[in-house]
This record gives C-alpha cells, structure tokens and sequence, in this order.
C-alpha cells in the first residue's frame, strides 16, 4: 500500500516493525462484489512478488484494473482478527514461510507492531508477551505444545494477550484447555502454501462456540469438500478438501506434470480431509496421502 513501515533493530537478533498505513490507503469492510471491487480498485500495487524456494508461482490478480498483490491473503486476515494499529505480534516462525501472511503482514497492513525473533526460544518468547504487551500470537500447533510444557507457563504474562492463532496442523484439545486456563482463546485456521496460504479461518466471533473447528471459507476463497467421484458430502461424511480462488497459484514451476494431478476442473486439490457440520463449519481430520511435518513445514 501507500504507507511506511520503519525497521528498528535491537539486541540479540530481535527487531520491531511498525506499519503505518497512508489515510487514502486505511481499509474498509465490505460486504459483496461490488463492494469488493471499488475498495480493491483503490490499491495502487503494480508487480509481483515470486517465493522461488516454493517452486509455484501465484498470480497477479487485476480487478477494475489494479493489480493486487498479496491482497487476497492479507485483507481479510486483518478483518478477521479484528486488527488495530495499537495491537502487536510476535513473529517467530521463518520468514520465507507463507505463515508470515497469516498474522504478521495483515498486522502491518493495518498499522500494527510486529516483533521479530531471529529463532524460537520459548523464554525470550514468554517474555516478550509481556514486555511488549503482545495482543495476537501465531504459531504452529507443535510449538504451542511446547509452550504449554514450559515450566514457565502458568506464570507468563499473558493479560495483553487477545487471541492466539494456529494452523499447519490439527491442534489438540489439551494445548487449547491449556490456553483457556491462562484466559487465552486459541483459534485454528486452515490453508496451505499453494493458497497464500489461507483457504478457511475461524472468525472471532466463532471462537467459543466453534472452538476446534478451522472455520469457513476466506473472503474471495472458494471452499468444497468432496466424495472421490467429486460430489458434495454429507453433514459430517470425510472428504477432500477443494480451494479455489485468486489466492490459489496458477502451478507449479516449470512442472506441467503436477500441476495438472494437483488441478481438477480449476480447483486445487489440497489431499485434506475434513468434515462439514450443518452450518457449513470444516474441521481438519485426516490427510489423504501421508507426509512428513519438520519445523511446521510438510
């Protein structure tokens, strides 16, 4: 966007960065298409950015003819998390990572601190909560565990804390009772690198009621969930997960191979299994194929 964003390095790897968003550039709700249209019609974002390591490529989508870039991912992020230029994360997890859209860059988007750790150390990570009086927390599902096994967990500082978000992986029950002790709400969202990387979220206003779920779709996300011959399951029936959308890459580089297996009929075939409850809510169950998750990536 048309705004600022300073970097201040500190001490022993740690750095801030604060966003400032330029007035003609300050986000606003909208509630349909064309509502949509107009506000992404504003953005004067021209180029792509390309994340060569992943080995895809994602689209620049145009709209009214204004290129956006990343807008898919963040906008919505930063409305679902109720974000505010006087809130602050912690970003801990690498930076290459499509992880970084789900909470950092929608945090700066709308003018928020972001605080950079060089790695994960769960004592300086405990101890920046309160230090900088941290109000949203991402990371992955295994590294919340281990947060919960630290001996200095039932008495961190966590009363500026208002949510905690995870995704990568299903989280358990016991992490999120854990979380609930200490009056943290920890909520799950689903996506994958290929969608940039958030398919569905669980909005804030569900995080009680629908506490375990990964939410419903992504504004601009298409979401199914299908039988093997691709038809619509029923209420609570496994099946695979779907995603379509301007988020989701076009391929994969230089792969025409994988990219066709990965594609049916326009829609990305993610090898997730969820089920569907009566209010159209997904909760991740199982993987089609299995694979290996190091570090939170798969």
């Amino acid at each position: 966007v048309n705004g600022s964003m300073a970097l201040f390095t500190g001490r022993n790897g740690l750095a801030f960065i604060k966003g400032t968003i330029a007035p003609s550039q300050q986000p606003r709700a909208v509630n349909d298409t064309a509502g949509a249209k107009r506000s992404l019609s504003n953005c004067t974002l021209d180029g792509i950015v390309v994340d060569l390591p992943t080995a895809f490529y994602i689209r620049a989508a145009e709209i009214d003819g204004s290129k956006v870039v990343g807008q898919f991912a963040v906008d919505p992020s930063a409305d679902t998390w109720g974000l505010t230029e006087n809130d602050t994360t912690i970003q801990c997890t690498p930076c290459f990572h499509a992880a970084v859209n789900a909470l950092a860059l929608p945090m700066l988007y709308r003018g928020g601190r972001v605080v950079l750790m060089s790695k994960f150390d769960i004592d300086e990570y405990l101890g920046h909560i309160g230090l900088h009086k941290v109000t949203h927390l991402f990371m992955v599902p295994s590294m919340y565990q281990a947060l919960t096994q630290h001996y200095d967990f039932a008495d961190a500082n966590f009363s500026s804390v208002r949510m905690a978000l995870t995704g990568g992986a299903p989280g358990s029950d016991a992490v999120r009772d854990a979380f609930a002790r200490r009056g943290v709400r920890l909520v799950q969202g689903y996506g994958l690198t290929e969608s940039s990387p958030g398919a569905t979220m669980l909005r804030a206003a569900d995080g009680v009621r629908k506490l375990g779920s990964a939410g419903t779709a992504c504004f601009f996300t298409d979401v199914r969930v299908v039988t093997p011959t691709m038809d619509q399951v029923a209420v609570g029936e496994p099946g695979e997960v779907l995603v379509s959308g301007p988020n989701v890459t076009s391929g994969y580089w230089q792969n025409p191979d994988a990219t066709d297996n990965a594609f049916t009929e326009g829609w990305l075939r993610t090898g997730d299994l969820a089920v569907v409850d009566d209010e159209g809510y997904l909760t991740i169950v199982d993987r089609l194929k299995d694979m290996y998750i190091s570090g939170g990536e798969n």
